[in-house]
């Protein structure tokens, strides 16, 4: 009963999530965002494979989780940095995406 219920739980957020962000709204960017840059990428015109991005993701992501940087970083700025990580995540997987920004 505990596995259906789990399982249940993850589908609704792997769908939902799905749903979502097959309808999301067009993304607006700060002047000098570079998705590129934040996850410390090569700059090309098309997608980065699929592991490459992952792989920087988390590395990106430990850095600038607000529980892990909080020490020596204000935590404003740790929130803000892993906003632009989760964006230029975002930005990197979807080719359409990448042509708006």
């Amino acid at each position: 009963a505990v596995v259906v219920v789990i399982c249940a739980v993850f589908a609704n957020c792997l769908f939902g999530a799905i749903g979502a962000y097959t309808d999301a709204k067009p993304l607006t960017f700060k002047g000098d965002f570079n998705p590129f840059k934040v996850l410390e990428l090569p700059r090309s015109q098309s997608l980065p494979a699929s592991d490459v991005l992952k792989k920087a993701f988390k590395k990106a992501a430990l850095k600038w989780h607000p529980d892990r940087c909080k020490r020596t970083t204000p935590i404003e700025e740790c929130e803000a940095r892993m906003e632009e990580v989760k964006l230029a995540q975002d930005v990197l997987s979807d080719d359409r995406r990448l042509q708006q920004w």
